[in-house]
C-alpha cells in the first residue's frame, strides 16, 4: 500500500512481535502492528479507506460482530475484503 500506511492486528501478540521482526528485517516502514480483536477493534469510527481480512471469520463465534465492527472502522465509500477457506473443497498439490 506504500506509500500509504497499514495497520495489521492480530488477537495473538506472538504473531504481532513476529510480524513487526519481518518487517524490521525487510525495512518497511509504513506498516504498524497492535494486538487486538476484530470485535473490539481499537480504531476510532470512520479511519480505514480498506480493511481486509484472512481466514479468520471462519473461525469467529459472532462473525456478524466482526464484520459490523470492520464497518464501523470503514470511511464511507471505503472498501472491505474477506478471504475465508473452503476447506470442503480443499486440494493440497504435490502431495
Amino acid at each position: 500500500v506504500a506509500p500509504g500506511r497499514a495497520v495489521r492486528i492480530d488477537i495473538d501478540a506472538s504473531q504481532i512481535a513476529l510480524a513487526q521482526t519481518n518487517a524490521t528485517d525487510q525495512a518497511v516502514a509504513n506498516l504498524r502492528f497492535e494486538t487486538a480483536t476484530l470485535y473490539a477493534l481499537p480504531f476510532a469510527d470512520r479511519s480505514f479507506d480498506a480493511v481486509f481480512s484472512n481466514a479468520v471469520l471462519t473461525y469467529l463465534h459472532n462473525p456478524l460482530a466482526a464484520l459490523r465492527e470492520i464497518h464501523r472502522v470503514l470511511k464511507p465509500g471505503g472498501v472491505a475484503g474477506m478471504r475465508a477457506s473452503d476447506h470442503v473443497g480443499q486440494l493440497c498439490a504435490p502431495p
